[in-house]
């Protein structure tokens, strides 16, 4: 039970043999695995949609056994990581004088994006201990989650309340990693002699503050002579009427600040017509109370949707990059992605890594861009400054952005080395010429729903299921980890498609 800021470790680990139950937050399966035995789950059903059963063959497995936040699962193997292969992108490599492995690291947010985190720096040898508001998010299920910490709200004296705990129980100076908007935007304004005993790897406070509002980012990115989507500033539903006038369908309304965001606002709702107003106002009745911008809407499909995740110094010098692009995402075409794949476009990386740069950016940061399917043009939609959802999908090609964060917040970052660490050529002969990423619940349901992606005829059930089986890194699902992949599932049948 976690009825206190601060959990305790889990028992010791114990070997047994045989099958188990499975059973995470009320959700039980039956596992029984051999050294290359097959794991069997199902039927499963979310709403009109069943699968199953399901067999699925692993391959050869090791004897590691995981644990859960209450104790171990025991017989559950997994099978040994694969050698992460250089990136295709630019190299970095420790400092020849420096540990580059933080001992500690504090973990803000304990959504898909802070497991990915966790799991990203556990895999490294880093100690992890989690934070968040919610008790049932999936990081805390995690087997790299040491120790757990609550936050009794969202607040910049809760947030203070807890790192004081946490640097009164340790000796050492951890690293503090956000992996939300609101908590990058609380934790930079930390002030000392607190954030003296935590490294962090963020821009300065007033920079942060123009980043997460959407539409002083687009007047900052503007400045520096990058193509932004026009957007139009409004604080309730009625001004949304008369921004669409000014804009001209279809439109794209979203929050101007991501503190706006959660059920009450989606994170954008394409509007194709003034007549979808009052659908979406149906929706969420609760639309008009905070600040909105309504803006322009890029043409393009999914795959005109960029992710460039750039990772600089303290002296805004790149260090790596990383580019993909959605093939699928929620709430329509116009939601978080829900299966990714790595993508090749230099003049992306080129734009995101100026931009950046010119505002003197630090840390990590996810740039979101979109090509004009006409005019063939990129336009910037916003910058998340902090790792991202999709940070495992980089790792299965080499490029680590948490140790990266860590690295820039402890100083012992190298030079920015120029050049690609390995030919594009010598990538393809070894097997890793893309990597792909799947949220494999959410992709589920968006692709099955009512008017989802196979109703509408852009994916075949073959053609998902084999891009399911080869995803080389997913939102939840490690076979190393499993625990935090049934909370969600569990998550996902109590409530199918609330995740845009």
């Amino acid at each position: 039970m976690l009825d206190h800021p601060l959990c305790n470790p889990p028992p010791s680990r114990r070997r047994d043999e045989g099958p188990v139950l499975l059973e995470i937050d009320g959700l039980a399966l039956d596992v029984d695995t051999g050294p290359v035995g097959p794991i069997s789950v199902g039927p499963i059903s979310v709403g009109p949609i069943s699968i199953g059963p399901v067999s699925i063959c692993p391959r050869t497995l090791d004897p590691t056994t995981l644990r859960s936040p209450e104790g171990v699962v025991p017989n559950v193997r997994a099978p040994p990581a694969e050698p992460l292969l250089p990136a295709e992108n630019q190299a970095f490599h420790p400092h020849p004088h420096s540990s580059a492995r933080p001992g500690l690291a504090v973990i803000l947010g304990m959504s898909s994006t802070g497991l990915a985190a966790m799991r990203l720096l556990g895999q490294n040898g880093v100690r992890c201990w989690g934070v968040d508001v919610q008790a049932d998010q999936p990081g805390f299920a995690s087997r790299y989650c040491e120790r757990r910490f609550l936050m009794r709200q969202v607040s910049a004296e809760e947030l203070e309340r807890v790192l004081r705990d946490i640097a009164a129980i340790t000796s050492s100076r951890p690293v503090v990693l956000p992996t939300t908007d609101r908590l990058v935007r609380l934790l930079s304004a930390l002030h000392d002699p607190l954030r003296a005993r935590f490294h962090v790897a963020l821009p300065a406070p007033d920079l942060v503050a123009d980043i997460l509002d959407k539409q002083r980012f687009a007047t900052l990115a503007a400045q520096v002579g990058l193509r932004v989507p026009r957007s139009v500033s409004v604080m309730s539903m009625a001004g949304i009427k008369h921004a669409i006038r000014q804009v001209c369908c279809p439109v794209l309304a979203k929050p101007r600040a991501p503190d706006h965001g959660g059920a009450v606002c989606p994170k954008a709702a394409l509007l194709e017509s003034a007549g979808d107003l009052s659908s979406l106002q149906a929706r969420y009745p609760e639309l008009s109370g905070p600040e909105l911008i309504v803006q322009e809407y890029v043409p393009g499909d999914d795959l005109h949707h960029l992710s460039v995740a750039v990772a600089l110094d303290t002296q805004s010098r790149p260090l790596a990059t990383f580019v993909a692009r959605k093939r699928r995402q929620g709430n329509h075409g116009a939601g978080v992605g829900t299966f990714v794949e790595s993508h090749k476009d230099e003049e992306a990386a080129t734009m995101a890594v100026r931009f950046l740069q010119e505002i003197g950016y630090v840390g990590v940061a996810e740039v979101e861009l979109k090509r004009h399917a006409t005019t063939n043009e990129l336009f910037v939609i916003e910058v998340n400054p902090r790792l991202w959802s999709q940070a495992m999908l980089p790792a299965a090609l080499g490029l680590n952005f948490a140790m990266l964060y860590c690295q820039v917040a402890t100083g012992v970052t190298p030079a920015n080395e120029t050049g690609p660490s390995e030919s594009h050529a010598n990538k393809v002969a070894r097997g890793a010429k893309t990597a792909s990423w799947q949220d494999i619940w959410g992709d589920f349901y968006w692709t099955f729903c009512r008017d989802g992606y196979w109703r509408r005829g852009d994916v075949s059930v073959p053609t998902w299921l084999y891009q399911t089986l080869t995803s080389r890194s997913g939102a939840n699902f490690a076979w190393r980890d499993p625990l935090p992949a049934l909370r969600t599932l569990r998550q996902a049948l109590a409530g199918p498609g609330k995740k845009a």
